[in-house]
């Protein structure tokens, strides 16, 4: 996909969820409504990564994998979710925000050295 495309995907999915914040009132919300903006937001960060992925393998010609690139965009892409969701029931305290950013950057940095060539058999 171009790079003109995925921008303009990711100025929709950042404006829709913008707009699904602004126009609910999370009191008046069932449980599983409540949800929908943090797993938004996984996918909004999630697509965005990938993005930069391909603008970074088009400027570069170090080429990673496509399996790697989606591994480290989805761990990257959990902490800005967790951390918020945490935060949502007032159980981010600074300590846990450490925590999952060094257990988040940990695994980013096994998945980039990890080969996924490889067959364990």
């Amino acid at each position: 996909m171009r790079i003109t495309k995925r921008l303009i995907f990711l100025f929709l999915i950042y404006g829709g969820l913008l707009a699904f914040l602004m126009a609910t009132n999370p009191n008046k919300l069932s449980i599983t409504w409540l949800l929908v903006p943090f797993i938004w937001l996984f996918f909004a960060v999630f697509y965005s990564l990938l993005t930069v992925f391909q603008v970074i393998d088009r400027m570069t010609t170090r080429l990673q994998s496509r399996q790697k690139q989606y591994s480290i965009a989805a761990v990257a892409a959990t902490l800005p979710s967790l951390l918020l969701l945490l935060d949502s029931v007032h159980q981010l305290t600074l300590k846990d925000g450490f925590l999952l950013t060094a257990f988040t950057i940990g695994i980013v940095f096994y998945v980039a050295k990890v080969s996924f060539k490889t067959t364990p058999f």
